[in-house]
């Protein structure tokens, strides 16, 4: 194919694709630049940096009347503010100790600052200085000698008031300047938009061509050849055929159950070869099973599948040059799930994939529910419920697929005018879901839900158009609602009493059980207002500081863009004496794999919202289910670890359900 046919069949996602590699050159100038960079390893070389979190100079212990609002503004009435900042190391590897005020109301203010080695609260060498910092970024000498405690006192004139923007060990000067970045990254894109234009115009002028496409042809080819072998295993196993569906569906079942185990047993990262080969097992045996006919080559001449394949090259030739923790991920997607999705394409009936995987969602939610009335105490002191597993955030990003694929349960049962009786098992789904995420508390996948139900409804009230199918819609939201109170006492009473009475609590490795509670199921309405107030959830919506909301994640989020290279890494950044995950998919895919893998990552899953919404409104059963599992997964991935290979269902539910548009024939009527 020549390279103007692909323009003119694909021009908008070519022009996206050239805008975000220019993004991604302008990010390298810029980084270049501004550190200094002679490293390939390293674009932005600035050194180690501790970031001092926000919740530590945001939460003062206040002494005579001295006082700190929520909005961070600190107050010196006569007073003195005391910090402790504990240092998970004891080495001392930083040269600048960086304070940035702001609105400092005097010219200066006297901060008195001890540098503390310590043990058990008894202080072993200590170097103290007094400083009067003023407003803007301040520059503070670190002592040589180790230390794991910075004791700060400040103290002022009265009504001395200030903000403390930011608190940094480095070992290095900051170097950032924002004025600067936007020049260089305004310069770098104008040269790339000048230097590239010149040589698409002298490349389609000289006429070169390549028979890109020719690429996932022998791809496909090669798909053939294993379907083959597949398809004379499966004739030997014909006794199973009658089941094949049902077979489909407990592997799919196996797959949700053995992605709790890896994490219950958290070793994940310690042993995820032999985790990445169990879901590799069960994959191919789901895919030997939805083998019919004999395959045959596929139109997928798209931006989805070309986005996918790039993005996965890349990752092969990053772990080539880079051996990972996630190895041979690259070629798993490739030849493994792409393999999955080929076999599907070829499918007399491709929706039967997508009934199987609802199916196994509705089975894997009763498993839950059973699990966490009988087994699962409500624990831990911060209130969150972390139900099937040991950690509440991944508890809700389960349940926000599986909400996800209630929505377009719905949505089909709706559109085929299915009895109101027959939809209150679904309702009753959704309300138990919603429930558990509720008692969670985690704010990115509870936002997801909403976000998806809202599109939820205005699709409804778009495409019901029959009146009696309308006013079906609104007695579904009226019976949701109603229904939504009884099934949180329920569960609420369950899970603080069942467990604990019949002797079959589990805990899991850091989990301590609660007292047990006096029986009833009476809630006042002040109550709960105070309770909802006092949660995480209610901190964090009333929390004045963008760290605060957002738990810390702008923290990750820079230290990621500081370790950025163009040939990615085997770990993760090391932030408070841990490695930290991304808690973004673009970021922890361009870390992971370089800079230039993030192009088409964004590009295949601005694609999968694409093509899975225009698939959603055939009239083929499940239609929707693809959209709104993919589209909760993007969703939830901008602020949670989604993107780690074979682990947790959105990551399964993105990745196995896009695959229904791979097919362009699949989006014909």
């Amino acid at each position: 194919m020549r390279l103007k046919d692909i323009f003119r069949t694909q021009k908008y996602v070519c022009i996206l694709a050239w805008a975000l590699i220019g993004f991604v050159f302008a990010y390298i100038a810029c980084s270049v630049i501004l550190s200094g960079s002679t490293s390939i390893t390293s674009l932005y070389d600035v050194g180690d940096v501790y970031e001092v979190r926000d919740s530590v100079y945001k939460t003062a212990i206040t002494l005579e009347k001295g006082h700190q609002e929520n909005s961070g503004k600190v107050v010196l009435d006569d007073g003195l503010f005391e910090y402790q900042i504990e240092i998970e190391k004891n080495e001392n590897q930083y040269k600048y100790f960086c304070i940035q005020l702001k609105n400092l109301s005097i010219k200066d203010v006297e901060w008195t600052i001890d540098f503390r080695k310590q043990k058990n609260n008894e202080i072993l060498k200590n170097e103290k200085n007094s400083y009067l910092l003023h407003e803007g970024m301040n520059l503070i000498y670190l002592p040589k000698n180790s230390f794991n405690t910075i004791a700060i006192e400040i103290t002022g004139e009265n009504d001395t008031s200030f903000y403390v923007e930011k608190m940094q060990m480095r070992e290095t000067k900051p170097c950032f300047d924002g004025e600067k970045a936007l020049e260089i990254v305004f310069v770098t894109y104008l040269l790339y938009i000048l230097l590239s234009g010149a040589l698409l115009f002298i490349w389609r002028k000289i006429g070169i061509s390549f028979r890109f496409y020719s690429w996932i042809e022998s791809l496909q080819e090669i798909y053939i050849i294993i379907a083959g072998q597949f398809k004379k295993i499966q004739e030997r196993m014909f006794f199973l055929q009658k089941y094949k569906n049902y077979l489909v569906t407990s592997f799919f079942v196996l797959m949700f159950s053995y992605s709790v185990l890896v994490e219950i047993l958290r070793v994940y990262y310690i042993k995820f070869k032999y985790h990445a080969f169990i879901y590799l097992v069960l994959l191919l045996i789901i895919t030997m099973l939805s083998v019919e006919s004999k395959p045959e080559k596929k139109n997928w001449n798209n931006s989805l599948v070309w986005s996918w394949l790039i993005l996965w090259i890349i990752a092969c030739i990053s772990d080539f040059l880079l051996p990972k923790y996630f190895r041979f991920i690259g070629y798993v997607m490739v030849f493994a799930v792409g393999f999955f999705i080929f076999v599907w394409n070829n499918m007399e009936k491709p929706e039967g994939m997508i009934k199987n995987f609802v199916r196994a969602v509705h089975i894997f939610l009763v498993l839950i529910t059973i699990f966490c009335l009988l087994f699962r105490p409500d624990v831990s002191a911060d209130a969150r419920y972390s139900g099937i597993i040991a950690n509440p955030s991944i508890f809700a990003l389960y349940l926000a697929t599986i909400f996800a694929v209630v929505l377009g349960e719905l949505e089909n049962a709706i559109k085929n005018e299915v009895n109101l009786k027959y939809l209150l098992i679904y309702i009753a789904e959704g309300c138990v879901t919603f429930v558990f995420m509720i008692k969670s508390q985690s704010l990115c996948p509870l936002l997801t839900i909403a976000g998806i139900a809202f599109i939820w409804f205005v699709r409804m009230a778009y495409y019901t158009k029959k009146e009696h199918c309308r006013k079906k819609l609104v007695l579904v939201v009226i019976s949701g609602l109603i229904l939504l109170t009884p099934t949180y006492m329920c569960i609420d009473w369950g899970v603080k009493h069942i467990p604990q009475s019949l002797g079959t609590s589990i805990t899991y490795e850091g989990e301590e059980l609660i007292a047990k509670r006096q029986f009833g199921m009476i809630v006042y309405a002040g109550d709960l207002k105070e309770k909802i107030r006092d949660s995480r959830l209610g901190h964090k919506l009333n929390n004045a500081s963008l760290s605060g909301i957002l738990s810390g994640r702008d923290y990750y989020y820079k230290a990621y863009l500081r370790e950025m290279n163009l040939f990615g890494h085997k770990e993760n950044p090391e932030m408070w004496g841990k490695k930290r995950l991304p808690h973004n998919a673009v970021l922890g895919i361009a870390h992971r794999y370089g800079v230039f893998a993030s192009a088409p990552y964004i590009i295949m899953l601005i694609m999968v919202i694409i093509r899975t919404f225009r698939y959603s409104k055939k009239k083929v059963p499940y239609a929707a289910v693809p959209f709104y599992v993919c589209v909760s997964s993007i969703v939830m991935s901008m602020a949670d670890n989604v993107e780690q290979p074979f682990v947790w269902l959105p990551w399964i539910g993105l990745y196995l359900m896009m695959g229904c548009v791979f097919d362009n024939n699949s989006l014909k009527e």
